[in-house]
């Protein structure tokens, strides 16, 4: 049973419905623009991780003092980039690993063929996540993040 309220305005009364369609089409246009983002997402990680794999073998070749340039300017970034970007498309292990790498960079250590090899493993693991669908749990994904918290 609907009861009418006669007190209440007629334009009042109309109000809500045409609110809610305008919602639903704000709604659908944020959703759109969230989903074009994802896209592009996807492909922005495949360069990042190019990026993060060309700038680890430059840096195998080069002196200490030019490594630890190399490092700072070649693999942070596109590491801080996936730290920033990796949870809110639905792959927070990425945030993980880009902040596990970006951490490694700023925890002063050298920057030797051990953390290299670190950095490498990282990204190997950042290739495996990609490989599943956004907001995915499995033993894998599990097991990447143990591997990160042991060596936090």
């Amino acid at each position: 049973m609907t009861i009418e309220h006669n007190d209440i305005p007629d334009i009042f009364k109309n109000v809500a419905p045409r609110e809610n369609s305008e919602a639903e089409e704000l709604q659908q246009r944020a959703q759109a623009v969230i989903h074009s983002l994802a896209e592009s997402y996807m492909e922005n990680v495949h360069t990042q991780i190019t990026d993060l794999k060309r700038g680890i073998q430059e840096a195998r070749a080069l002196s200490d003092t030019e490594r630890a340039v190399a490092v700072k300017n070649q693999i942070f970034k596109p590491a801080h980039d996936m730290k920033g970007q990796g949870t809110t498309f639905g792959y927070p292990v990425l945030t993980a690993l880009g902040a596990h790498i970006c951490a490694l960079i700023r925890s002063g250590k050298v920057y030797d063929d051990a953390m290299l090899n670190e950095f490498e493993a990282d990204v190997a693991d950042m290739e495996t996540v990609i490989q599943f669908p956004p907001h995915s749990e499995n033993e894998i994904l599990a097991g990447i993040r143990k591997r990160l918290e042991e060596n936090a």
